[in-house]
């Protein structure tokens, strides 16, 4: 209750008062000089100060009906605070990584508005038809998204994500990452997807020759064993069993944990570009071996020239 409402019914109160206050004085004085009964008075004041009270609580209503009656009518009261997000989605753009149909005509899904609605201050989510409410589109095409965004008002910067990738906003390490190289002379006469495949031949070779400075060559059968006895030839064979089964698991483990999810995400990528062979996709789900690995460089290096003729 405001302090005018308080001064009010306190007003209607001290009026109340003055005008019954004489008023029973009267009352009391002519009753016992008549000699009437002193319950009946004593009634009337009761039922009198209820009346009073019932007048000041209807006024103690009214006001608190007409309060209620100004919040509803205030042109503010049916909107809740709306917060504003620190990253805003300016465009996405989902398409082929080969953008156009063999007619010619350009194959892209506008999905901003389904971005900026599951925006906030930060967005994760993997590159999904379903989740980009784009079930159906370009069926059998490999994708990719290119994200135009800002963060709490900076400059806009834009990202390319393929289909299946995780993508982070802002906090996305591949673009930290990118932004903190000098610039690479190669852009501009590679493809994105050249450049990447190099550069992925480039660390598998420096990973494998790391590997081997610190594991040792790859196992291999002793050329003895052919001069020793059969006992000594099958102890020989078990222990090289052994540590070539050891040799591989472990570079097979490295490999999974550095290499693999991106390797086989470039395989799809080539694969989009309709220029990927089977053997690129069977090494990079199979590697574990030198062997491997060192064909994995190889057929990577030479996808990158055959785009290059394409």
């Amino acid at each position: 209750m405001s302090k005018g409402e308080r001064i009010a019914v306190l007003a209607t109160l001290g009026v109340a008062a003055l005008i019954s206050a004489p008023w029973f004085y009267f009352q009391l004085r002519i009753w016992k000089a008549e000699g009437h009964d002193y319950m009946l008075t004593a009634a009337n004041v009761i039922v009198t100060v209820l009346l009073w009270a019932v007048l000041a609580g209807a006024i103690c209503y009214a006001f608190a009906r007409k309060r209620e009656k100004a919040a509803i009518s205030s042109p503010l009261a049916s909107y809740a605070p709306i917060p504003v997000s620190k990253l805003v989605i300016h465009s996405a753009l989902y398409r082929p990584t080969n953008k156009f149909d063999p007619d010619g005509t350009a194959l892209v899904k506008d999905v901003t508005e389904t971005l900026q609605h599951l925006a906030h201050d930060a967005l994760a989510m993997k590159i999904e038809n379903d989740l980009l409410g784009a079930a159906g589109f370009a069926p059998g095409k490999f994708k990719q998204l290119q994200v135009t965004y800002s963060y709490d008002n900076a400059t806009p910067v834009s990202i390319v994500r393929y289909e299946h990738d995780l993508m982070v906003l802002p906090e996305d390490s591949r673009l930290k990452e990118q932004a903190n190289k000098p610039p690479d002379p190669c852009v501009g006469l590679l493809t994105p997807l050249q450049i990447d495949a190099l550069r992925m031949a480039k660390e598998l070779q420096e990973w494998v020759q790391g590997f081997i400075a610190q594991n040792g060559e790859e196992p291999c059968v002793d050329a003895s064993l052919q001069n020793g006895t059969v006992e000594e030839a099958t102890r020989d064979l078990a222990d090289y069993a052994q540590r070539i089964d050891s040799w591989k698991t472990k570079l097979r483990s490295e490999y999974v944990l550095n290499f693999q999810a991106e390797s086989i995400t470039l395989y799809h990528r080539f694969v989009g570009e309709e220029i990927a062979d089977r053997h690129l996709g069977t090494l990079v789900d199979t590697t574990n071996s030198k062997k491997d690995v060192l064909d994995l460089i190889s057929t990577l290096r030479q996808d990158v020239f055959r785009s290059w003729g394409d």
